[in-house]
């Protein structure tokens, strides 16, 4: 028996880290501790529903949710009989073109716009998607000015 992936991607709009303790267990240890950094999360699902499902009284959670500042990412489940492949929340094209370009738009390492690149190259090719690739490696790549190296 195969087992479904238990990652969820978590983008958080936000400046600082974020550090999420879930419920207690016995002898009051933290059962889940999730820290969020701004832009894409891999977050494992078992930790994610712990802390999401805490009902701590000082929790920002609820209100980040509600305020948009953090969106759960979930991969499109396919609808046709031929694909019966686990769908992995990491891979670009499980995604819809919007929930892509969202997920590329909170992706501020370059490492991380090649593999969407490639997997959307691969698989998907969709123009839409390419762009906002193209788009967000140059927001995040600073280019060096050759009149300021140096003296």
């Amino acid at each position: 028996m195969s087992e479904s992936k238990t990652t969820i991607i978590i983008l958080y709009d936000g400046l600082n880290l974020l550090t999420l303790d879930g419920a207690t267990g016995a002898g009051g240890k933290t059962r889940a501790r999730v820290t969020l950094k701004p832009g894409k999360n891999v977050v494992q699902l078992s930790d994610w529903h712990i802390v999401k499902d805490a009902k701590l009284g000082s929790s920002v959670l609820p209100l980040l949710i509600d305020q948009g500042k953090i969106k759960e990412m979930a991969p499109q489940t396919p609808t046709d009989a031929k694909s019966s492949a686990t769908v992995d929340p990491e891979n670009i094209t499980s995604y819809n073109a919007k929930d892509a370009i969202s997920l590329i738009q909170n992706t501020f390492e370059v490492e991380g716009l090649d593999v969407f690149q490639s997997q959307e190259i691969v698989a998907g090719n969709r123009t839409t998607v390419l762009d906002a690739i193209t788009k967000q490696r140059e927001k995040i790549t600073v280019p060096v000015d050759e009149n300021t190296g140096g003296s």
